[in-house]
């Protein structure tokens, strides 16, 4: 998988395999997220109470999955409410180059890395990620948060 910024302010998923990849482009104060030209559609939006984070909605405006951060800070770690009800954790790994993991309370270790290629990341399973169904939601919460991350190392 492939993650990358685009110039309008958003992010793109591709997922290959020959999946429709994840668009958020900027709409009001968050972002429209669709799945290819017909598929699925949300609202990403900046969680504006304490601690913060992000919330997707469906189309219809219920809720699909949250990120939280820390209550102590801003930024990396966050946990991530899957729609099934799965807890994960997003953070940041720096042992020669930064990279962002996805990981859960079942297994040790991650599920999903993401590590810099060029200016975009290349989204991986690790061999427990082989055997985790990744929802659409969870990869879009996922890279929001890594963008976020990104974006406020940036500002420094």
């Amino acid at each position: 998988m492939r993650l990358a910024t685009t110039r309008e302010g958003g992010f793109r998923i591709d997922p290959g395999g020959g999946a429709a990849a994840l668009v958020a482009v900027p709409a009001g104060e968050g972002w429209e997220v669709r799945q290819g030209p017909s598929g699925t559609r949300w609202s990403l939006l900046r969680d504006r109470s304490f601690p913060g984070g992000f919330v997707l909605r469906d189309g219809v405006g219920e809720e699909s999955g949250r990120t939280t951060r820390e209550s102590d800070g801003e930024g990396l770690p966050v946990s991530l409410l899957a729609p099934d009800g799965r807890l994960f954790r997003v953070r940041r790994r720096v042992a020669g180059v930064a990279q962002f993991e996805l990981s859960g309370w079942e297994v040790r270790g991650a599920y999903l890395t993401a590590r810099p290629v060029g200016d975009a990341f290349a989204i991986e399973r690790t061999d427990a990620g082989r055997e985790l169904p990744v929802a659409a939601e969870v990869l879009v919460l996922f890279a929001a948060s890594i963008v976020d991350a990104v974006a406020d190392e940036a500002r420094g």
